[in-house]
């Protein structure tokens, strides 16, 4: 039997728009949703979301509402990836109206630069690295945050320097529309016992003291500089004193960075979270 309460509309519902696991999960970005993810799924939050499951590559939590959707055709890295047309993004934001009209939602937010048409959207700010290094901004996918930018209602970015930025490209912006979020930090990043790094020294045969060197190295034309650790070490008197410890990204040093690597002890790993804060330590 039907209750009064069991009518009552669940408010705010919010749409997440887990696009961006499409492209990838294990990045930054992807570790930001996941984490958020999990602990919304730990509290009563959990109810207030649905989250869109771009073609079945959103991380799955108990006690948090999944909806499917087709994958986006023109969300990409950068602009050597092969890129579709405007009429693709006019379509997904059509489609994204119609589930935030279908489940009633109050507001909507996306992991990568996606809108509906009219539902109240925030918009998650991480960086303006291709605004700031004068990216190609016509590509799809910077087309897409600029109109998810001039489309939202408020602002969310991961630092003050991120903020300022956003503020700098789009000055019509309000301070009190920008929040400034910072990640947080997992439990399991605690410095590791002398034991441990003793293990984790064997297991990858190191022998050296070594510089880590964490993420996707080069970045969207190239702007994390990689390139420069290798070709500072290169003019050191003391190169073969020191190591190059290389964690995520490609499987392989990149042809980039193969050259620049050359006479220089590199390691190449992905490693777990336990793994990583043993490299740290």
């Amino acid at each position: 039997m039907l209750t009064v309460n069991s009518l009552e509309k669940v408010f705010p519902l919010v749409i997440v728009d887990c696009v961006f696991f499409q492209l990838s999960q294990t990045t930054g970005i992807a570790r930001v949703w996941r984490s958020l993810l999990a602990e919304w799924s730990k509290t009563g939050f959990a109810k207030h979301i649905i989250v869109l499951d771009r073609d079945g590559t959103a991380p799955k939590f108990p006690g948090i509402r999944y909806r499917d959707v087709h994958r986006h055709a023109s969300i990409c890295f950068h602009d050597a990836m092969p890129l579709q047309g405007d009429g693709q993004a006019g379509l997904d934001a059509e489609n994204l109206q119609a589930i935030c009209d279908e489940e009633a939602a109050d507001l909507f937010i996306s992991t990568y630069y996606t809108t509906p048409i009219s539902t109240p959207s925030i918009f998650m700010g991480y960086d303006m690295v291709p605004e700031i290094l004068k990216m190609n901004l016509s590509t799809p996918v910077w087309r897409e945050k600029r109109h998810s930018i001039l489309y939202a209602s408020h602002y969310i970015t991961i630092s003050a320097s991120t903020a300022d930025d956003l503020a700098s490209f789009f000055p019509y912006i309000e301070p009190e529309q920008v929040t400034v979020a910072h990640c947080g930090l997992e439990s399991a990043f605690t410095p590791a016992s002398s034991e441990e790094i003793d293990h984790f020294k064997a297991k990858f045969s190191i022998d050296k003291p070594y510089v880590l060197l964490v993420g996707h190295r080069l970045g969207t034309g190239g702007y994390k500089n990689s390139n420069l650790l290798f070709e500072a070490l290169h003019q050191t008197d003391f190169k073969q004193e020191l190591a190059v410890f290389c964690v995520g990204g490609q499987s392989e040093l990149e042809k980039e960075l193969q050259d620049l690597a050359s006479g220089i002890t590199t390691y190449v790993a992905h490693l777990s979270d336990m793994e990583l804060r043993t490299a740290y330590s």
